[in-house]
């Protein structure tokens, strides 16, 4: 579930991602009801089953019953893993829409959740979800090169999330609105990118914040608004 609204005494409007469809909204009638199985009222974070009577596009799905299939309790008890679950909610509803060609992203998704709730290094794992939701936007950031000459990276490097990557020393004046990133933070994202297994990544604190800072600029950029959620990642 991306986002849950009461929409009654007893039902729910809900933003679902899934595999097939990619994003779609659905009516859930009775949904705030107490239930003989125990089950209550959908819920962000849960990944479930669904049964659905579909309408046509821009219109509501009605959800006629749905089963949970995995609801991430170690997550769900550690309020920094939950931050960084909201933000990848928040991106993910950005950047779908009913499409199956979005399905993918539901996976990507599903994979952050078991990742958090497996206790995996949270922004290692965030970072690989924002870069896949990259990938899927077609804005790949570009971490080898300088995306102005095409030279190799070199002197002050910035970040450019309206060029679309990094930027040489030479280059950097070319767009004011770049910010610094050390070359150590552009490998490790080029690693990230390539998705291969290899000794363990260790960052350091002042990586993650640039790494963070790349990745949520860019997609900002792309998406033209910023991400509310993300304000609240600087306690993780």
């Amino acid at each position: 579930m991306l986002r849950c609204t009461e929409y009654s005494e007893s039902s729910q409007v809900a933003a679902v991602l899934t595999p097939d469809l990619g994003q779609i909204h659905v009516l859930a009638k009775g949904a705030r009801r107490p239930r003989k199985d125990g089950r209550g009222a959908l819920d962000l974070l849960d990944y479930c089953d669904l049964v659905l009577a579909q309408r046509p596009a821009g219109q509501l799905h009605i959800l006629a019953d749905w089963s949970l299939r995995e609801r991430f309790p170690r997550l769900r008890a550690d309020m920094g893993r939950i931050w960084v679950a909201c933000y990848a909610l928040e991106i993910a509803l950005g950047t779908t829409e009913e499409n199956a060609e979005d399905g993918a992203v539901c996976h990507d998704l599903v994979d952050l959740l078991r990742a958090l709730d497996r206790g995996e290094n949270e922004h290692l794992a965030l970072f690989r979800f924002l870069f896949r939701a990259l990938r899927t936007l077609g804005h790949v950031p570009a971490t080898e090169n300088c995306t102005q000459c095409n030279g190799p990276l070199h002197g002050h490097t910035r970040f450019s999330p309206a060029s679309g990557g990094a930027l040489c020393g030479d280059c950097t004046g070319l767009d004011p609105t770049a910010f610094p990133i050390s070359r150590g933070s552009l490998a490790v994202m080029t690693r990230l990118a390539a998705e291969a297994p290899g000794a363990p990544l260790r960052l350091t604190r002042d990586q993650i914040r640039e790494i963070r800072r790349a990745f949520n600029d860019q997609i900002q950029y792309h998406l033209g608004k910023p991400l509310r959620s993300e304000r609240f990642l600087a306690e993780v």
